[in-house]
C-alpha cells in the first residue's frame, strides 16, 4: 500500500530509524504502528507524527522499545 510505505518512510527519516524497524498499516484512515524503536521515548513521538497526517482518524500503537543488546557486566 503506497500510503503506508510513504508514512513509514516519513517516520524512519524523522526519527532516524533504519528502514524496516517500523511497520505501518493503513486502512480507512486507521493507522497501525508495529515494530521496535531504539528508545522508548520515540514511541509517543511516532504516534503524534502519525496522528498529525491528514486523513488519519485513529492510530493503534504496537511499537515497543528494542531490547538492550549491551552485554551484562
Amino acid at each position: 500500500m503506497l500510503g503506508a510505505r510513504l508514512h513509514a518512510r516519513q517516520l524512519t527519516r524523522t526519527l532516524g530509524l533504519s528502514p524496516g524497524e517500523v511497520s505501518v498499516q493503513v486502512s480507512d484512515g486507521r493507522v497501525t504502528l508495529s515494530g521496535t524503536v531504539p528508545q522508548e521515548s520515540l514511541i509517543p513521538i511516532a504516534v503524534r507524527l502519525s496522528e498529525s497526517v491528514d486523513g488519519v482518524v485513529d492510530v493503534t500503537n504496537h511499537l515497543r522499545p528494542a531490547p538492550d543488546l549491551a552485554p551484562d557486566i
